[in-house]
């Protein structure tokens, strides 16, 4: 008998999650995982699962003692011609957003992307069973395991010298931001790396404005007006740029903790408002990484290596 899985728990518990993390500043668990054993992915696409269900595969295998990162679902696995262990149940439920379309139906699109031209976005949850819970051997998928090797600055100096982007250092009011359409245009401005506290902090603030620059009506095309300091669409922002941030700084091996503490008090009040704020901004951010790295080619993460951006918008009737 099927376990009935229910999606809407699932995101609420990932807001719950990043509210306490966003209360404490403790971003830095999330990243742990990752470092020490890569970015959860599928045993049969190669892919890497999006933000928030790569959360939640950390989260099982922390439950559980897993020591390898590789999912995939029960036929996936039968399909590989591997066998799950007798007994065993899924240990993750990862969500994937459906839209339901006029005639009824329901359009599955990929864990990597979201048809956004539709309405009445709903939520289903797949089971996953961790290699750990398979008869599968190990050996058959080294080259998707491993950690990420730590601070890795020279790689993660050639990717942001790749994107064709603007950047300004201030030395004198020492302020970092993105600037799309005031005195100066499309513009990156950062501090030199002196006035940071560490070599993670000069990073995370690099790679959380290139977040926001991914944004502009000429890339990404998010609503980056900020109409007021504090609204909704200001605090949905800087979390998509925070998140962007912290997963492509866990990509090149840098651990790090919550950077833009001013910022808590609205972000929580646009999560306490819509629990699924949480899942589309963390889409958002896995979108602007996704941008950056294609951006950026061969100088992207070797952790997390690209899926076929074009082709992953999968749809069955």
């Amino acid at each position: 008998m099927k376990q009935k899985i229910n999606v809407s728990e699932i995101i609420e518990m990932l807001t719950d999650e990043i509210l306490i993390e966003l209360n404490t500043g403790t971003l830095k668990k999330w990243t742990k995982s990752w470092l020490e054993f890569g970015f959860p992915t599928n045993a049969v696409t190669h892919n890497k699962y999006s933000l928030w269900n790569s959360r939640l595969l950390s989260l099982s295998s922390e439950t559980n003692g897993f020591r390898n990162s590789i999912w995939a679902t029960f036929n996936q696995w039968k399909d590989l011609g591997y066998k799950v262990k007798k007994g065993e149940s899924a240990s993750a439920r990862i969500i994937s957003p459906i839209t339901k379309t006029e005639n009824e139906e329901f359009e599955i699109i990929s864990d990597f992307t979201i048809n956004e031209k539709k309405t009445n976005v709903e939520f289903q949850a797949k089971p996953l069973f961790n290699i750990d819970q398979t008869n599968a051997n190990i050996q058959d998928f080294q080259n998707l395991i491993g950690p990420i090797p730590l601070k890795q600055s020279k790689p993660l100096t050639l990717f942001i010298k790749s994107i064709p982007h603007i950047c300004i250092e201030d030395k004198i009011q020492q302020e970092a931001y993105y600037s799309w359409n005031g005195n100066i245009k499309d513009t990156i401005v950062m501090p030199p790396i002196s006035s940071f506290k560490s070599e993670e902090d000069y990073w995370a603030t690099y790679l959380h404005e290139l977040g926001h620059w991914t944004g502009s009506p000429i890339r990404l095309g998010r609503d980056i007006t900020i109409k007021k300091w504090g609204d909704s669409n200001y605090a949905f922002e800087e979390l998509v740029a925070e998140l962007c941030s912290t997963l492509l700084g866990a990509a090149f091996g840098f651990q790090r903790d919550l950077q833009h503490k001013e910022y808590i008090g609205s972000w929580l009040s646009a999560l306490d408002k819509s629990p699924s704020t949480i899942y589309f901004a963390g889409k958002k951010a896995y979108d602007a990484a996704t941008f950056l790295c294609n951006l950026s080619g061969k100088y992207s993460p070797k952790s997390w290596p690209l899926p076929e951006y074009n082709n992953l918008q999968l749809k069955s009737r």
